[in-house]
């Protein structure tokens, strides 16, 4: 009689055993999942930071660009004829 009920405790002892082994695994996958979501939140929110950055960097360069085209037009608009009367000059002293 003693060896049914020691049997029998044991069998409820394993069972109990392989039940909590299966609650740690699943609460060990929903923790790890949770890990999951928040890296890849975390490299998401990187990206478009990245992003950001560099939509900013190419509006700067452009403006930049822009700026330095103005400025040259508007050296050149302003005194092309004596731009052409020096070249004139410096062509005519070094032919001769």
């Amino acid at each position: 009689m003693r060896d049914t009920d020691f049997e029998k405790q044991l069998h409820e002892r394993l069972e109990l055993a392989d039940q909590e082994k299966l609650r740690a695994i699943e609460l060990a996958e929903t923790k790890a999942a949770g890990e999951l979501q928040k890296a890849a939140a975390a490299k998401d929110s990187e990206t478009q930071a990245l992003k950001a950055k560099l939509d900013a960097g190419e509006s700067a360069n452009k403006v930049a660009v822009e700026l330095a085209e103005a400025k040259l037009a508007a050296k050149l608009s302003t005194s092309p004829r004596s731009s052409k009367r020096k070249w004139r000059r410096r062509r005519q002293r070094s032919s001769c």
